[in-house]
């Protein structure tokens, strides 16, 4: 045996035999750092909820993984070569029984050995708040002097406050066990801290510790930033006893590798290697992706340059003519404000052997609305008839004349058109009078003058550009009668006005828009979600509740900003 390992073994033996009482306790199970990550960030850990290594810490912490997260991580206490020091952590989440992991960690050698086996489960009690609880078996082991054992039981709180900043809480060992018969309580270790994060990447946290064994309480504080997609630095410094540290990670798909080290105002610096993988979102390990959404933000409106481009959209297509029971999917998506669910569940619903005769008929089509239908009608055509409603006319752009009538469904009977052999009605006064030929044009291109109940004047229908004419108590004759006012020809039956495209508002935009916050997995697979990314939403949105906004989505495992843009226009979150 060499001499660095005599003298150790000589004052793990006189310690636990000669020394009083109070330093026993102190030896056995006192406060150590578990892994590289927690070390370079100042040994404050309480408030991160995206490490297995929170078992250590705050179980509760568990519940914000989003994916198994497995570390190992291996160092000797301030390089003293008989004090290796060993720790290996397990986590994963559950569907229904929240987080749940495992946690071993061996400390010494062949002298004097101390061994930890942890169970650990988080559940959680509301959106981003979680509580959880750690069953602790803690044994020494000492050559000749045989081992006892004790059991513990630890308690933890975390909660998300915001988008930006969480809190957390522990307890250790609270029931106060003992070690074996010895009679020697084990460390009660209480942890409070927040966390912020003030961008996307970057992660400052404070914390603090007390050992009901110790007199002073410990002060932690670090910084983790995310320099690349795939390094992340990190930085703290501590009380008690006082110290910096520092280290980094690098992340290579499923596996991460993390360094610290940590200095001591008397010994050795201390080394950290943690080795790891990683299942779900590869930003795990620091802030937010997307920035957080500030409370009371609202929606912008649509710009000036977006508005143009949607008017130029129905200019394009304002004379189109899809027949539904002939279109694809692509043929329906070209008609203003049908989307690809709208598409789909139309083919869908004629796939089943239907039939369309009639506009109304698309209102059998799964949550088809009488919006979106309304908005469909002028560009739908059944065996080549257009089966639109033409628009009401308004004060601005009442027509002139009486345009021929069209057969809809949608509009009743036709209006009978006016005998062209009929006589024109007479006018009638307290006085009998005649006709008046400046007045009442030819049968065939007349519009036909209501008949007053009573004497009055007459008036024109209609002609924005001529005043009422009354008419007078005896003929007048005019060798032009049409010079007045130039009533225009009425328009022809071959040409009916064509009904002008409705612009589409922000409210009516989203009335085809898939709502993240109920969509199911099938439905989110059709606007261009893989299968994976789509149970991966179900998932979050279960786990974490609805999304408050279209951009919260890339906080889903396996979703990018270029699945979002490809989507973006088909989705809305309310």
């Amino acid at each position: 045996m060499t001499k660095p390992r005599i003298l150790s073994a000589i004052f793990f033996i006189l310690m636990f035999c000669v020394a009083p009482r109070p330093l026993a306790l102190r030896a056995a199970f006192e406060d150590k750092i578990p892994a590289a990550r927690p070390a370079a960030m100042g040994g404050g850990f309480v408030s991160v909820a995206n490490d297995a290594n929170g078992i250590f810490y705050n179980p509760a912490s568990l519940g914000g993984l989003a994916g198994a997260d497995i570390s190992l991580t291996q160092t000797s206490l301030f390089n003293l070569p008989d004090a290796p020091y060993m720790t290996l952590a397990a986590a994963f989440p559950t569907k229904t029984l929240g987080s749940l992991g495992f946690a071993y960690t061996q400390f010494g050698g062949s002298i004097y050995k101390e061994t930890e086996l942890t169970l650990s489960h988080s559940f959680p009690l509301a959106r981003k708040v979680y509580a959880g609880y750690n069953i602790r078996n803690q044994a020494v082991d000492m050559k000749t002097f045989g081992g006892a054992a004790g059991m513990g039981l630890d308690v933890g709180f975390y909660a998300g406050m915001s988008n930006n900043v969480s809190a957390g809480f522990s307890a250790g060992n609270i029931t106060g066990p003992m070690l074996g018969s010895t009679e020697e309580p084990l460390p009660q270790v209480y942890r409070m801290g927040a966390s912020y994060h003030p961008a996307a990447g970057v992660i400052l946290l404070l914390e603090t510790s007390k050992d009901l064994l110790a007199t002073d309480l410990s002060y932690h504080g670090g910084a983790e930033i995310n320099v690349s997609k795939n390094f992340v630095f990190r930085a703290g410094t501590r009380s008690n006893p006082s110290g910096f540290s520092a280290g980094f990670g690098f992340n290579a798909g499923i596996f991460k590798i993390a360094y610290a080290l940590i200095t001591h105002p008397m010994l050795e610096t201390q080394n950290f290697f943690t080795l790891g993988m990683k299942f779900g979102a590869e930003e795990q390990d620091v802030a937010p992706v997307a920035p957080p959404r500030r409370r009371g933000a609202t929606r912008r409106a649509p710009s000036t340059r977006a508005s143009a481009s949607r008017i130029a959209q129905y200019e394009e297509v304002k004379n189109l003519k899809v027949n539904p029971n002939t279109a694809t999917p692509e043929d329906l998506k070209e008609i203003p404000g049908v989307g690809a669910l709208t598409a789909q569940r139309i083919i869908d619903h004629r796939n089943q052997g239907v039939t369309f005769t009639t506009a109304d008929d698309l209102m059998g089509v799964p949550r088809m609305t009488k919006r979106i239908l309304e908005r469909m009608r002028p560009y739908l055509v059944f065996d080549g008839s257009a089966q639109s409603k033409p628009p009401a006319p308004t004060p601005q752009s009442k027509p002139l004349s009486r345009p021929a009538p069209q057969v809809s469904d949608d509009d009743g009977p036709p209006e009978p058109e006016p005998d062209e052999d009929a006589p024109p009605p007479v006018p009638v006064k307290a006085a009998p009078v005649k006709a008046a030929p400046a007045v009442v044009p030819p049968p065939a291109k007349a519009v036909p003058v209501e008949t007053p109940k009573v004497a009055a004047p007459v008036i024109a229908p209609a002609l924005p550009t001529a005043p009422a004419v009354p008419v007078p108590s005896k003929p007048v004759e005019s060798p032009n009668p049409v010079a007045p006012a130039k009533t225009p020809e009425p328009m022809k039956p071959s040409s009916p006005v064509a009904p002008a495209a409705p612009e589409k508002s922000a409210a009516t935009l989203s009335d085809d828009m898939l709502d993240i916050n109920t969509a199911g997995a099938q439905e989110l697979q059709v606007i261009g979600f893989t299968s994976t990314q789509a149970k991966n939403i179900i998932r979050y949105r279960a786990k974490e509740g609805n999304f408050s906004s279209v951009d919260d989505i890339l906080k889903v495992p396996g979703v990018d900003a270029r699945t979002l843009g490809n989507v973006r226009e088909s989705i809305t979150a309310r």
